[in-house]
């Protein structure tokens, strides 16, 4: 109908839909095509069920690279081409070809930042690229930055630092990364506490260490109350199951 004049048929509930009347009343193009674009990447990049691995349809991922790659190129508005580079980055990754992700990192993203949520999940595409190829530091680093940015995808990088640093396989006998190594990439101590806050969210012992670690390299940082309750917590789990039930006889 925006397109192309056509007769609008819509039951009432899409029609009271708010982004149908946004649509409707805005006729945004742009919008309208980088959303139609996005509903072909997401056809790639999900399973079709939570217990099946994403389909490797590799030509339609190129495809669908080298029109977003067209589109970003054409897009008029930043929030867009953030978006475009977004899902370029993303087909490049789920195809398995890092070093394409990489490369296409440096021309769409090169050394801009932004305060967007998409940027940073843009860095967590090139965050996964570092793992899949070995240089778990770097993906260890890059995530804890995209952790701290935004709440967005904020437990699966969480969870994307935590693997960096587990062995995987009988074949392995130590951690992949190396937490002195990931600390000397930080570019400041906001940074380094950042990640003794994410190391002290892991830690099933005492974290107390940890604690006083990023406070006193950032008393600001976030989440440092997160992990103080969470001590507190297994303080109290641990003097009532198993002290205080040894002692009552039970």
């Amino acid at each position: 109908h925006i397109e192309k004049g056509n007769a609008l048929q819509l039951p009432d509930s899409v029609k009271r839909n708010g982004m149908t009347k946004w649509f409707l009343q805005d006729k945004d193009l742009e919008a309208l095509g980088y959303l139609m674009f996005a509903k072909k990447c997401e056809a790639f990049a999900a399973p079709a069920s939570e217990w099946d691995a994403p389909s490797k349809d590799l030509k339609g991922m190129g495809s669908a690279i080298k029109g977003g790659l067209q589109l970003w190129k054409a897009a008029k508005k930043d929030f867009f081409q953030w978006r475009y580079a977004y899902q370029v980055l993303r087909m490049a990754f789920y195809s398995d070809d890092y070093q394409r992700t990489f490369d296409l990192y440096k021309d769409l993203i090169g050394d801009k930042t932004s305060t967007s949520l998409i940027y940073y999940r843009c860095l967590s595409m090139k965050a996964g690229a570092h793992y899949k190829t070995g240089d778990y530091n770097t993906a260890a680093y890059l995530y804890s930055l995209a952790f701290n940015a935004t709440d967005d995808n904020k437990a699966g990088n969480y969870i994307s630092y935590d693997w960096c640093f587990r062995p995987h396989g009988e074949s392995e006998n130590g951690p992949r990364a190396d937490r002195n190594k990931v600390l000397s990439l930080a570019k400041s101590n906001s940074e380094k506490a950042v990640i003794a806050v994410m190391d002290a969210l892991h830690e099933y012992n005492d974290g107390l260490p940890l604690m006083k670690e990023a406070y006193q390299l950032d008393p600001k940082v976030k989440g440092l109350d997160v992990v103080m309750t969470r001590g507190i917590n297994k303080m109290e789990m641990n003097l009532l199951d198993p002290s205080l039930r040894r002692k009552s006889g039970f």
